[in-house]
């Protein structure tokens, strides 16, 4: 079902640009429907990359904040004087933002390169 909504929504993209007077670029070469499709996907993997590690760093969180109600005493009762320490939560994230930002990063700079690479002028549209 998939598939052949894809080939629909193209076929219906090349019959707009054959009545607009587009003659630049035809949705019928075998590069630009891989190019077009391959550039439709990407954006789901970026997003699931991002939230992936958006997870990641919450669950580490989730057990620093946890550890710390467990072992500094007076903090889940709310007593005064009882501080959290805040600095390691924010460590935390920081160093997790920077490690598993990375690939989504290094994909969104990549991709078109690589697609340029494998496909040339066509598949990049």
């Amino acid at each position: 079902a998939i598939g052949s909504a894809v080939l629909t929504s193209l076929a219906l993209l090349n019959a707009f640009a054959s009545a607009g007077g587009i003659s630049v670029i035809s949705f019928l070469d075998k590069e630009v429907i891989s190019g077009v499709i391959l550039g439709a996907c990407l954006p789901y993997v970026f997003a699931a990359l991002t939230m992936t590690a958006v997870a990641e760093a919450a669950m580490n969180i989730i057990v620093e904040v946890r550890r710390q109600f467990k072992n500094i005493p007076g903090l889940l009762d709310g007593k005064e004087g009882v501080e959290a320490d805040h600095a390691k939560c924010v460590a935390i994230s920081t160093q997790s933002s920077l490690k598993k930002m990375v690939a989504p990063g290094l994909l969104s700079v990549f991709a078109p390169i690589a697609v340029g690479f494998a496909g040339r002028q066509k598949m990049l549209g």
